[in-house]
This record gives C-alpha cells, sequence and structure tokens, in this order.
C-alpha cells in the first residue's frame, strides 16, 4: 500500500473509504471485507455498510501509515473470523473482490496486491 485516503474511516458513511479491501462473499447476504483503513483501529470487527439484503462485516487487518511503502503479508484464518462475526460454520466462498475505496472522502488512494492463497488448516 501506498496512499491511504485522507480521513478514511469505515465506521462513518460519510468516509467508507480504505487502502484495500478483499472482500469474501460466502453467499448471497453474507460477506467478510478484510480492509487497511486510515483512522478504525487495527483488529476492529464490526458491521459495514451493505446493501439492505446483506450481512457483510467488517475486519481492520492494518491501520494508519505503519508499514505503507512495502510489501506485507497478511495472515487470517477466514473459519475462524467467520466464527467469531456471523457464528456457525461458512460455507463456501462464493466471490473474490479486490478493491480500494476513495469517492467518500473525495481523496485518491493506491494499493498493490500479491498472490491471494486460501489454506486448509
Amino acid at each position: 500500500m501506498t496512499k491511504l485516503p485522507a480521513g478514511g474511516d469505515y465506521r462513518a458513511p460519510n468516509a467508507d473509504d480504505q487502502a484495500a479491501q478483499l472482500f469474501l462473499a460466502f453467499s448471497k447476504t453474507r460477506a467478510i471485507v478484510y480492509i487497511w483503513d486510515t483512522t478504525a483501529p487495527q483488529g476492529t470487527m464490526g458491521n459495514a455498510a451493505a446493501p439492505f439484503f446483506m450481512s457483510v462485516k467488517a475486519v481492520v487487518v492494518r491501520s494508519g501509515k505503519t508499514g505503507t511503502g512495502g510489501w506485507i503479508t497478511e495472515t487470517r484464518n477466514v473459519y475462524d473470523d467467520y466464527q467469531k462475526l456471523f457464528g456457525g460454520k461458512p460455507g463456501e466462498i462464493n466471490g473474490v473482490r479486490i478493491q480500494i475505496n476513495s469517492q467518500y472522502t473525495s481523496t485518491s488512494a493506491e494499493s498493490y496486491f500479491a498472490d491471494v492463497v486460501f489454506k486448509r488448516q
């Protein structure tokens, strides 16, 4: 990640912009989004903005400028995250989306992704 959206904070509807998102859809109604947020503290988990028919939960894996400008490897136990956020066992992942948001803060952001790998443990 090289540039954060100024003032981005997924918890505020008028500032819901992130430098990096990895969105995992488990069904048409449930998803987890892993984000690098400008403001929300690392480790924060909670509801993210979503269409009325969906429940999207956010996990802040990075926050602020620490670590910008270099490659970072992130590892998550998606199964455990799903259980914490939704309860029960997750189904198969039906979709993956990588994105950057900067429309609410009217700023810009930049990040790069390399390999996204899923492994059973």
